[in-house]
């Protein structure tokens, strides 16, 4: 017997309803065994938000689209505090040209992983007036490692295994000297590409 999944769905703005109803569409035209959890209604309200972070924890599944973010004014990016809410610690983007398919360059297979609830995205920031503002980075040794542990063993499942770290510690020698020394400690340990 297939499994049945509940999925918690999070159209979110701008061309997101678009993109679920296509998302729904396929699903649907391969008959996959889910049932959606929807929250169609304006994610900035208290109990919505609640709400859907209450749907996926339970279910584990979400599917989301993006929610708009004001710019330079307004509430904290609802994106953000969603992923904090849930732990969603990692930001996977993969970069892939496909023959056949006209593109700049030919080859290309990357895969970005970006730490996304530390580092700039705690979005902590003083303003004292007379135009100067101060943006407070915040990086800890747990976050690091689990996100260095992460991309080392994405790295270990792809063809090249080759993993580049980017950082700024060469000026945020603290905040970003401490999340390189995480990676190094992480591709010091055997696992990293070696043997499992």
């Amino acid at each position: 017997m297939r499994p049945h999944f509940i999925v918690t769905l999070v159209p979110g703005d701008g061309v997101g309803p678009e993109i679920a109803g296509s998302l729904i569409k396929i699903f649907e035209a391969v008959e996959a065994p889910i049932t959606w959890d929807a929250y169609i209604t304006p994610t900035d309200s208290p109990a919505t938000f609640a709400a859907i972070v209450e749907s996926a924890r339970k279910h584990r599944l979400l599917l989301k689209g993006p929610l708009t973010t004001e710019i330079a004014n307004g509430a904290s990016s609802r994106n953000v505090v969603l992923r904090t809410a849930l732990d969603l610690f990692a930001n996977v983007r993969p970069f892939k040209s496909f023959d056949g398919v006209e593109s700049r360059w030919d080859g290309v297979d990357l895969l970005i992983i970006r730490e996304n609830t530390e580092g700039a995205y705690t979005g902590i920031e003083h303003d004292y007036g007379n135009g100067r503002v101060e943006a407070v980075k915040v990086v800890t040794r747990e976050a690091s490692l689990r996100i260095a542990e992460y991309a080392f063993q994405a790295a270990r499942n792809r063809p090249r295994r080759e993993l580049a770290v980017a950082h700024k510690a060469n000026i945020m020698k603290k905040s970003d000297g401490l999340f390189l020394k995480c990676c190094r400690e992480v591709a010091s340990q055997p696992f990293a590409f070696g043997a499992s």
